[in-house]
């Protein structure tokens, strides 16, 4: 979480200004979401295997586990909208789980959008404070 607001607040005092919020706050997303996405790829690609034996040996891990592969875009989603876990940890936790890349994708994207958007604005409107 913390990238994403120092990176929000970066592109809203710089291209705020000369954008407006609406094009910043979509490169923000996107820039964003994409990241945590290839995090989330790069993780499942190297660690899925050798963690995913970690997980089963445990009562509660293998119920996360199990609702995250029937649930798992609300779940992400209300994840990312109460930034529980840190942006970061969250990416690469979630890829040893059963989540499938669609739910984390989509997920993702729809639970940055609030964040990143107050984000945005306010850096947009401290720029202007000068």
């Amino acid at each position: 979480m913390i990238y994403s607001l120092v990176g929000s607040y970066l592109f809203g005092t710089v291209y705020g200004k000369f954008y407006g919020f609406l094009l910043t706050w979509l490169l923000v997303v996107l820039g964003a979401g994409f990241g945590g996405f290839l995090a989330f790829n790069v993780s499942r690609t190297f660690f899925y295997n050798v963690l995913k034996k970690q997980i089963t040996k445990y009562k509660y891990l293998r119920a996360v586990d199990k609702s995250l592969a029937s649930h798992g875009l609300k779940i992400i989603c209300m994840l990312r909208i109460a930034p529980i876990i840190p942006y970061n940890v969250f990416n690469y936790t979630m890829a040893v789980t059963s989540v499938s890349g669609k739910d984390f994708f989509f997920g993702s994207f729809l639970g940055l959008v609030p964040h990143i958007a107050f984000f945005v604005y306010f850096s947009i409107q401290l720029s202007d404070l000068d």
